[in-house]
């Protein structure tokens, strides 16, 4: 597929059913050297997302010949961004020595209780547990992964949010790593997925610079505050800090919402709980 993607060194699929120009992975993507190498492929929206990660990647991979030297980045697009270009990319997928890497986080979710010691066993890192918001590897092992995912049973019985996760899940819990030289991104230095205490700006501040991955994800933005904290992580990125960047500022408006729940800095809106701030400090 080299050939085809007219140099691209890292082809970049997510999959949406609206443009994501404005959002912070397509400004990202622009600022450092992805956009003329992203494939968005449609889909509906809701749950019909989570299977077309799985099955339109696939036929996609298949219907351009997907070749071994040809590296893929599968990822989400509303709740990530880039802080590196793509030669940086390839590099430290190359020094990793790995074929697929897939980015894990700190939370065990959307698969069943019982797989849990076998990821536990892998590895002892903080950051063992599987996220299928990012992967990225070589055509030839991002087919045969996805190939096996799109006969999981985990995806054909459900639409439900993490059904993707669930699937890769699944083929990584049966098949091991090994069929893919894969493993999983503990170092978080080429994705750190904001999760669980991550959640918080101060917290993911301060491991993205001490990771300093290429790619920040915080999943679950459907959530307000979530989401607020995920957007002034991007723009603390840009050099456009918001004043919550301040950690005493931030927790001196938490006690300010609690008294009064419509001050300037404080959660209103959808999911709205009285007396928390706009995003989680």
């Amino acid at each position: 597929m080299s050939k085809q993607a007219g140099g691209c060194p890292v082809i970049v699929i997510i999959i949406a059913h609206i443009s994501v120009d404005q959002l912070p992975f397509g400004t990202s993507s622009r600022q450092h050297g992805y956009s003329s190498c992203v494939q968005q492929l449609n889909s509906k929206p809701g749950g019909y997302a989570y299977i077309a990660k799985i099955t339109s990647t696939l036929k996609f991979l298949e219907d351009h010949d997907a070749s071994h030297d040809q590296l893929y980045v599968l990822m989400d697009a509303f709740d990530t961004y880039f802080r590196h270009s793509p030669i940086d990319l390839v590099k430290r997928v190359r020094d990793s020595g790995k074929r697929l890497i897939i980015s894990s986080e700190i939370m065990f979710t959307h698969q069943p209780d019982a797989w849990k010691p076998f990821f536990d066993r892998l590895s002892k890192h903080e950051s063992r547990y599987l996220n299928s918001g990012i992967l990225v590897g070589y055509g030839d092992v991002m087919r045969l992964l996805l190939k096996y995912s799109a006969n999981s049973s985990s995806l054909v019985l459900s639409t439900r949010r993490g059904t993707d996760q669930a699937s890769i899940a699944s083929v990584v819990f049966q098949h091991g790593f090994h069929l893919f030289r894969g493993s999983l991104d503990y170092e978080q230095s080429i994705v750190y997925t904001a999760t669980g205490k991550r959640w918080s700006l101060k917290k993911s501040n301060e491991d993205i610079a001490k990771y300093d991955p290429v790619i920040v994800h915080f999943p679950f933005t459907a959530a307000p505050r979530v989401n607020r904290t995920f957007i002034a992580s991007y723009d603390g990125q840009q050099g456009f800090a918001w004043p919550e960047a301040d950690f005493n500022f931030c927790r001196a408006q938490e006690k300010a919402c609690a008294l009064n729940h419509d001050g300037q800095f404080c959660h209103v809106g959808g999911g709205h709980r009285p007396g928390m701030n706009r995003l989680a400090c």
